[in-house]
């Protein structure tokens, strides 16, 4: 079976640090896994002796160092080079050592100069990736926060905090036929699903790389790969979007597909361009309440939002606006009072999303009670559902809660 000729690659895991905050073994677990489908002849094709490896005590700063060295003296301009990272990552926003880091094993925090003395700066790694010679080369840095279910970890430098900026991408991107894919924006942070094997960015690299990404020619290319991972992960997390930075003249291979069969993607993601959206009665009490007090809220906490009367595509028929952009959404929010169940169109639309829901076996219909009302006005098809109650001040922050929490729910 013919490998990926002319391919490198670095491997790079941290869960146990010496000075700082540990994270989740998941991580660890992470890249290895990496590597070996990267050397496995059935998938991505690398050569063994062309795949590097550093786990825990291993990656220290100055193995890192000697392992971008030997990129730079083994690579050729014709080479494909893919370095992956898995650790902590983190900036100092001000001050003489401003700028970003990625934290080997043995970095310290106790001082800035300690940090800039002992971690890996965006500067040293810009450098070292422009050192290599390559035109085809690919960073992934599952690093972001990097705190493993929900738990950003503490840093003793006061100015130091996890997570990179778009323009330290930027920057690391720099280059003909460099790109740079992240886990997640900087102010998020990178997740790890309760009890799966793998993070969530690298579940979804690893499950492009065994198929899920379709190839024509036999090979993985750079915008197929990250399309299935910035599909995947906003499917399965609204908190988390992947980020994409780079010049490429070319949209390069990165692997072997199955190595080497042209097959089709295992499985289309629909598109969902929309967390929520909301239906609620024009013109009422209630749709100044949504302006004012509810949106304003649900866009702070990053989700994406299409409302009726606003997002539907000008010049077409109402009702077919509705029907397009119901299927762009997770979650449709109905915002019940008195005043919606005289809406016509709102009417329409929860029963069209209940039909929906119904035919296609999923609960997206999230019925919220704007103000209060006799519940005995509901229809029964509504009635049965449970609702979201935001009318009781001493249960508001609660529900809201709740409310956050369903529409990041991915669809069963």
């Amino acid at each position: 079976m013919a490998g990926f000729e002319n391919a490198y690659a670095l491997v790079v895991g941290i869960a146990q640090y010496r000075h700082v905050t540990p994270l989740p073994l998941v991580v660890r677990d992470d890249a290895q896994a990496v590597a070996q489908l990267l050397t496995d002849p059935h998938y991505c094709g690398y050569g063994s002796e062309r795949v590097r490896l550093l786990i825990d005590e291993q990656a220290t700063r100055s193995a890192l160092e000697a392992a971008l060295d030997d990129l730079a003296r083994q690579a050729t301009r014709d080479c494909t080079v893919l370095i992956y990272f898995s650790c902590h990552g983190g900036q100092i926003a001000i001050g003489a050592r401003a700028g970003a880091y990625l934290l080997p094993m043995d970095a310290r925090l106790e001082s800035e100069q300690a940090l800039s003395e002992t971690a890996l700066s965006s500067e040293a790694l810009t450098a070292a990736l422009r050192a290599v010679p390559a035109h085809q080369l690919i960073v992934l840095l599952d690093c972001c926060f990097a705190g493993g279910i929900g738990q950003l970890k503490d840093a003793t430098v006061a100015a130091f905090k996890f997570g990179l900026t778009n323009a330290d991408y930027a920057r690391l991107g720099a280059g003909s036929g460099r790109v740079i894919l992240a886990a997640a924006r900087a102010d998020q942070p990178a997740w790890i699903q309760r009890d799966a094997p793998h993070s969530l960015f690298t579940q979804c690299l690893l499950d492009g790389l065994r198929g899920g990404v379709g190839s024509e020619d036999g090979l993985i290319h750079v915008f197929a790969l990250y399309d299935f991972i910035e599909q995947r992960v906003r499917r399965a997390e609204a908190r988390q979007q992947t980020v994409l930075k780079g010049e490429i003249e070319s949209n390069f291979a990165v692997s072997l597909a199955q190595g080497g069969q042209r097959t089709p993607a295992i499985e289309p993601v629909p598109a969902v361009e929309y967390d929520a959206y909301i239906s609620y009665a024009r013109g009422s009490t209630d749709e100044q309440w949504l302006q004012a007090t509810l949106l304003p809220h649900l866009r702070q906490q990053g989700l994406r939002i299409a409302l009726a009367h606003r997002s539907e595509e000008p010049g077409v028929v109402q009702l077919v606006g509705i029907e397009n952009i119901i299927h762009q959404a997770r979650r449709i929010v109905i915002l019940l009072s008195s005043d919606y169940l005289d809406d016509p169109i709102a009417d329409y639309t929860n029963a069209l999303v209940q039909s929906i829901s119904v035919m296609q076996r999923q609960t997206r219909l999230v019925p919220v009670l704007a103000r209060p009302m006799p519940l005995d006005a509901l229809p029964w098809r509504l009635r049965m559902l449970s609702r979201i109650d935001l009318t009781d001040p001493e249960w508001l922050d609660s529900e809201m809660t709740r409310l956050i929490t369903a529409l990041r729910m991915p669809l069963p």
